[in-house]
């Protein structure tokens, strides 16, 4: 997903006159919002029960 940085970055790059701040107005008008992705997160431990626990 696309924040409003590399949003405003490719539509400059196809000839739009646009500011990163506009954009970010209309993302949030929309209901739009960037998805950050981690390279890893730890989120504890999950102990699985399977068929041969008691």
């Amino acid at each position: 997903m696309y924040g409003a940085g590399k949003i405003t970055q490719e539509l400059r790059s196809k000839g739009y006159k646009i500011a990163e701040r506009t954009v970010g107005k209309y993302m949030r008008e929309l209901g739009i919002h960037a998805v950050y992705l981690t390279a890893w997160s730890y989120v504890g431990y999950v102990r699985i029960i399977g068929v041969n626990s008691k």
